[in-house]
């Protein structure tokens, strides 16, 4: 039986962490894809109200907040299994946006938005989904019981 933190660290085949070519455009076709699928959240980024895919393609900004981002993926991913290891980390995510004033339900869609990323990346089974659907709940659930210890606003769901 193949652990889900396999199935998700196989799927990142197309969203690759490093300084090479191809890990600096994943991150930038991640960027391209987010504001082109959710225009919503560009407001949580200075200056990208009206951003064009060549921006991003050119900004050096995108070259480094898509492997953030990217990095970011695959600690959740390898740290699925870590109960303790990985609500730490969905706390410093979300400790790092308290600025920004994120609507406390995008941390959940951006796990949806990123299935569907790696959708357009190539070969992406319904299990592989499943697998960042479950992942986005799991964040989705420490995101919201981080915020309401903060005193912060919290998805009414």
């Amino acid at each position: 039986m193949t652990t889900m933190r396999a199935i998700l660290l196989n799927s990142l085949k197309g969203a690759k962490v490093g300084r090479n070519d191809q890990a600096i455009q994943d991150g930038r076709d991640f960027y391209k894809f987010l504001f082109e699928a959710s225009p919503v959240i560009r407001r949580h980024f200075v200056g990208a109200a009206i951003i064009t895919s060549d921006d991003i393609q050119t900004a050096p900004r995108f070259a480094q907040q898509g492997q953030r981002f990217l990095l970011a993926i695959h600690v959740l991913a390898s740290s699925i299994d870590n109960d303790e290891a990985f609500s730490a980390y969905a706390r410093e995510i979300v400790n790092k946006h308290i600025d920004l004033e994120v609507d406390p339900r995008l941390w959940k869609v951006i796990f949806e938005i990123f299935a569907n990323f790696l959708e357009t990346k190539g070969e992406f089974s319904s299990e592989q989904r499943d697998a960042w659907l479950s992942l986005g709940d799991k964040f989705y659930s420490a995101a919201q019981a981080h915020l309401n210890e903060l005193s912060l606003p919290t998805d009414p769901e």
